[in-house]
């Protein structure tokens, strides 16, 4: 921030007045709407047809009039160098007096559309070598003719003051630069960390930010890169300057997330990005004193509408929402300053000049501040969620371990019971058969329990399974015809056979245990005497299975505690379970990617509903 501060201060105040002449004197503008007024003409005006300037230079606006600047210089003897600025102006012309004609002029000419060694100083604005032979004053004109804002900052040195202040003043303008490429360089950094899309925004708005500055203040693209080649580098000012207006505006389209939130601010930032968009072509083709303007106010409305945006977010006390209102309140004041100084409606002088710059840098110092909160957020996250994956899979490791664990261990009993009972079965009573089939049963479900658990298992450690279309109505059928035989408790009602045939995608074994697991719960917490309703539906997208039973009046049920592990329904005292059955339930089917719904709104009745995607393919009955 300190290097901030200094590289802001430095571009704002003027440097040394000590340097150069206070100013030039007698200073008068001429403005010639149709260019067609010559040296002679103009040399030859009335003094009142010159409007005189109080300042030091001029600005008009967006003008294709040409425009004349009457000047004397009252200087000691020796050589001067008249120095112009910005350093974007077309066409400038300096007529000086010819001292072997009196009353005649020479001509010598400057301007961005020339190439840059014609220059008579290699310099990023341009320069005159004035020289004064004596002590007399002299008149000078100056023509100037261009397409961007009709804008001219003369000062006047000694050839050693203005080496000292381009020296100078190159080094700050090359160190302003080079804090916004370092932003452009540690966003890219982040953005190849997080990969967060609103940081390709940041970087294009910084970028084209950069390429403006570099192109119209600095003048540093057409000095370094460009050199050669005027015809590119003349269109580039208006061009990076449209193009930094448009991406600005995505960028803070997304920051704000208007196109979710305010979907009628939302068109007027659409505005504020392809207007200056489609406006490039005609700003290349010669057309910048026309668009621009239009360009400049949309813009400044953006701007006005961001700094509300973050004003609301220092409101809500956001995190960074300081530094963002920071950056939006300097993005706005050097916009402000810039286009009333384009336009002509302010005369800024050299400090104007450097509003953008001063803009450019403070925005993305600050800018870059507030979204630091947002990428330590995302770090944190990611760091989080890496670390929350790393538990879960240890969790998951241990839980393995101890379902294979258990199921060792508990294969030789079972082998043990069904043995016996096999044998109990032959040798006991008739009165006996309703019991061993409760306990048959009750082994079976125990021993589906632990084939479930391995099998979970194993998908687990395989990371795929084993799917293909089933039919669920088949064995349904199936499991109800079974389920008839062993619980004359209750009485199971369908409508199978009228069914549209349908198919889900999964594992027929795991789907076999997720119905019977249902059925069960059925059995086990209906009331006796009552009726299971079963009912199978389909649409174009799903199946759906539903389980409806009455249970006593007096159980209080809740849907959310049923679902969970170790919660067993009120009226299920004396049965065998460790309240497992619908929480395994609902995991089994999310693996098959269904779904599990209780429905306990109509009083005394309660309802499982099961959905699984649809599938279409050949099905496995």
């Amino acid at each position: 921030m300190i290097l901030a501060t200094w590289l802001i201060l430095s571009l704002a105040l003027p440097l040394s007045a000590s340097e150069a002449l206070p100013t030039l004197r007698d200073l008068a503008l001429l403005v010639d709407p149709q260019g067609t007024e010559t040296i002679t003409s103009i040399a030859q005006a009335e003094a009142g047809q010159f409007t005189p300037l109080p300042g030091n230079g001029f600005t008009r606006g967006y003008s294709r009039a040409t425009h004349w600047l009457r000047f004397t210089l009252d200087a000691p003897p020796g050589e001067w160098w008249l120095d112009l600025l910005p350093p974007y102006l077309d066409d400038l012309r300096l007529y000086a007096p010819d001292p072997t004609q009196p009353g005649q002029f020479i001509e010598r000419r400057a301007g961005d559309r020339q190439p840059f060694a014609a220059r008579e100083v290699p310099y990023r604005g341009f320069v005159f070598k004035l020289q004064q032979p004596d002590d007399q004053p002299r008149t000078y004109y100056l023509r100037l003719t261009t397409t961007s804002s009709s804008i001219l900052v003369p000062r006047l040195w000694s050839p050693d003051g203005f080496l000292a202040m381009a020296s100078r003043e190159a080094a700050l303008l090359a160190a302003s630069l080079t804090v916004l490429l370092t932003l452009l360089l540690l966003s890219l950094n982040n953005w190849l960390w997080l990969r967060d899309p609103l940081l390709p925004w940041f970087m294009a708005c910084i970028g084209s930010l950069t390429l403006a500055t570099a192109s119209s203040v600095s003048g540093f693209v057409f000095q370094y890169l460009l050199p050669t080649h005027p015809a590119i580098a003349d269109p580039l000012v208006g061009v990076s300057a449209l193009l930094a207006f448009a991406l600005g505006t995505g960028f803070y389209r997304r920051l704000f997330e208007i196109d979710r939130q305010r979907p009628l601010l939302d068109a007027f930032y659409h505005l504020g990005f392809w207007a200056p968009l489609a406006a490039i072509p005609f700003a290349a083709a010669g057309y910048l004193p026309e668009v621009m303007p239009l360009a400049l106010n949309l813009t400044l409305l953006i701007d006005v509408c961001n700094l509300f945006l973050a004003i609301g977010l220092w409101r809500r006390r956001d995190a960074g929402a300081g530094f963002m209102f920071a950056a939006n309140l300097i993005s706005l004041l050097g916009i402000l300053i810039m286009i009333l100084n384009l336009l002509g409606v302010i005369n800024g002088g050299f400090p104007a000049l450097y509003s953008i710059q001063i803009a450019s840098l403070g925005t993305g110092l600050a800018l870059h501040l507030a979204l630091g909160g947002r990428f330590r957020a995302l770090r944190d996250a990611q760091r989080q969620a890496i670390a929350e994956a790393a538990r879960e899979r240890r969790i998951q490791e241990e839980q393995g371990r101890f379902i294979d664990l258990i199921s060792h261990e508990f294969r030789t009993p079972l082998a043990v019971l069904q043995t016996n009972l096999d044998i109990l079965a032959m040798t006991a009573r008739s009165s006996q058969g309703e019991e061993i089939r409760g306990m048959r049963h009750a082994l079976e479900r125990l021993r589906d329990l632990f084939i479930s658990a391995q099998r979970n298992r194993s998908w687990e450690k395989t990371h795929s399974l084993q799917t293909q279309p089933i039919a669920p109505a088949p064995l349904l059928r199936h499991l109800l015809y079974q389920r008839a035989a062993s619980d004359p408790n209750h009485a199971y009602r369908h409508a199978l056979a009228s069914a549209q045939p349908c198919a889900i995608l999964g594992d027929a074994s795991l789907l076999r245990t997720i119905l019977g697991n249902l059925l069960e719960n059925a059995e086990k917490y209906a009331t006796p005497g009552t009726t299971v309703d079963v009912g199978l539906a389909s649409n174009d997208h799903e199946v759906i299975l539903t389980i409806d039973n009455d249970y006593p009046a007096q159980a209080k049920l809740v849907s959310d505690q049923l679902l969970r592990s170790h919660t067993r329904g009120a009226n299920s005292t004396g049965q065998p379970g460790l309240g497992m059955g619908l929480y395994l339930t609902q995991r089994l089917a999310a693996d098959m990617g269904g779904a599990l719904y209780l429905d306990l709104k109509q009083p005394g009745r309660f309802r499982v509903t099961l959905t699984f995607p649809r599938s279409e393919g050949r099905l496995l009955t």
